[in-house]
């Protein structure tokens, strides 16, 4: 071979070497020194917390919403007290019937809009909104939260949850141990004997309950078993474990995104009395509600709690459901 092709052939391999350590082509050895390609990197848009840690908490004087529990479709606020009340005691009216100590009687002259309270022991008794009572000549559910002094025997507003009777054969009553679901319990409140009365209709037809007086008294006691009591029992678990346990006095309630009901009480010992019938209510309200969820903010709670109606054992209120607001101009 010639000196030329000797040179042509040097150069050309010499430009191969060159070519094969650069670019995409680069070697082994380089590759390994250089390491692993980088892992990627997702780009990740940080969400704003449900409610600001760092807000103000106040939901009235001396009151203070604290962390939420969230299970399902359902999200309740604990409500603490800053200096709560130990200094009284309060009797349930399940309490007080199971012990012989309250009696609830129709009236001598029948009203079936109001029933008659006596409380025949030495504690104040507290009667709540939208408990129900059984027998008598229909089975009722209290329309206003009352408190009754020791010894006082006093009548009070109710509604029938009962439509297709109107007679018994006994005229006093036993407690259900159990409270109206959400929206029934507003409409106690705020609506009409006959609102009442679509509504127990409609509950018990979305619970495939039937039976000939169209009373409510089989979906009240469905809060205390199977799925609604279940649900029921974990909540109460949660809330049994919040560390301000001792100073908690009320709750506030949210379905759907939407802040429903607000209560309070006038003691933590009186709060956790009625807790099982007030969850077993938000349980049965919350079984047929979506499971969009948002932490009412502690601004919401606080201006539905400044309306809030009752008396020393405790205040509720009811946010108005998107339906019955008036339309904006």
């Amino acid at each position: 071979m010639n000196r030329l092709c000797r040179l042509v052939l040097g150069l050309g391999l010499a430009t191969a070497v060159v070519a094969g350590s650069s670019g995409c082509g680069e070697s082994r050895e380089a590759r390994k020194a250089e390491g692993p390609p980088a892992p990627k990197v997702e780009k990740r848009v940080a969400r704003a917390p449900d409610v600001d840690p760092l807000a103000d908490r106040a939901v009235g004087p001396g009151l203070t919403a604290l962390a939420p529990i969230r299970d399902g479709a359902l999200v309740v606020v604990p409500i603490a007290a800053d200096n709560p009340v130990r200094s009284k005691t309060y009797l349930t009216l399940d309490e007080g019937m199971r012990r012989g100590l309250v009696s609830v009687r129709e009236l001598p002259e029948t009203d079936y809009g109001q029933l008659r309270v006596a409380n025949k022991s030495d504690s104040t008794l507290c009667v709540m909104a939208g408990e129900v009572v059984l027998d008598g000549h229909q089975d009722r559910t209290f329309a206003e939260s009352l408190a009754y002094a020791p010894g006082a025997r006093e009548d009070v507003t109710v509604r029938c949850v009962e439509p297709d009777r109107d007679d018994g054969p006994t005229r006093a009553f036993r407690s259900a141990n159990a409270m109206v679901h959400a929206e029934l319990r507003r409409e106690v409140l705020e609506g009409s004997q006959s609102t009442v009365w679509e509504e127990v209709r409609a509950y018990n037809r979305k619970r495939s309950i039937h039976n000939s007086t169209s009373t409510y008294k089989q979906a009240a006691a469905l809060q205390r078993k199977g799925e609604l009591g279940a649900w029921r029992e974990r909540v109460l678990v949660q809330l049994r474990a919040v560390p301000e346990r001792d100073r908690v006095v009320g709750v506030a309630l949210a379905l759907e995104g939407r802040l429903i009901s607000v209560d309070t009480f006038a003691t933590p010992e009186l709060y956790q009395q009625v807790e099982p019938k007030l969850l077993g209510s938000f349980v049965a309200q919350a079984v047929d509600a979506g499971k969009e969820m948002r932490t009412p903010r502690p601004a919401e709670i606080k201006d539905l709690l400044a309306g809030a109606r009752g008396s020393e054992c405790g205040k509720t209120a009811f946010t108005t459901p998107p339906e019955d607001q008036p339309a904006s101009n």
